[in-house]
Formats: structure tokens, sequence, C-alpha cells
């Protein structure tokens, strides 16, 4: 989620790898979409809606249940489909879509590392 706290955090990371602030607030902007959005998307099996990983929302959980891949860096916890109401063979656009219905009020950031 991209909030009036988290921007500022965001930018002080792009302006630590030398990057400016206004590609900051564009990069910012440009990976912020409503999580609304992103469940009509995945109802329309559009490719970009379902993430390769997950993190829920600081506080919505344990800590070890808001992150879920689909590159099986680690198995789902059980916590994390209990949390989100899904049964224990859901496979994971279940879980993101499940994801997307608990938090549809509010925005999410796309972030991408690349090495």
């Amino acid at each position: 989620m991209a909030d009036r706290t988290s921007k500022p955090i965001l930018g002080n990371v792009v302006a630590a790898l030398g990057g400016s602030a206004s590609s900051a607030e564009a990069e910012i902007e440009a990976n912020v979409e409503l999580v609304a959005s992103l469940r009509r998307a995945c109802d329309q099996n559009e490719k970009h809606a379902v993430p390769t990983a997950l993190v829920l929302p600081t506080g919505c959980c344990a800590d070890a249940d808001r992150w879920f891949d689909n590159v099986r860096w680690h198995e789902i916890r059980p916590g994390t489909r209990a949390f989100l109401g899904v049964p224990a063979d859901a496979d994971f656009r279940r879980l993101v879509r499940a994801a997307y219905e608990r938090f549809s009020e509010l925005a999410a950031v796309g972030v991408a590392y690349h090495f």
C-alpha cells in the first residue's frame, strides 16, 4: 500500500540509489493501483492482475503469514489460507482473489527489484 507515510520512505530509497525526487514520484504513482481494480482484472482473467508474490498489509495477520508466492520460495502457510478464508487446497490465484476481496478498499503498490 502506498500512503502518505510510505511514499516518502520509497522516495528516500530511490534517492539513496541515485534517483531524483521527480523520478521517484513518477515511479511510485505508476506502480500504485486500487485493489478493487486488480480484483476486477482478476475476475476477467487479465494476466497483470495476478502477481508472482503478494504481501498482505502490516498488522492484518501474523508476519509469517503475510507473504505468499507462486514460485514456491516457501510453502504457503496454513495461517495465510485461514486468514483469507480459503480451503487448504486453494490454488494461488484463489488466494490472490481472496486477498483482493478482503482489501478491496485499499491501494496496492507493485515493487520489483532488478539486480
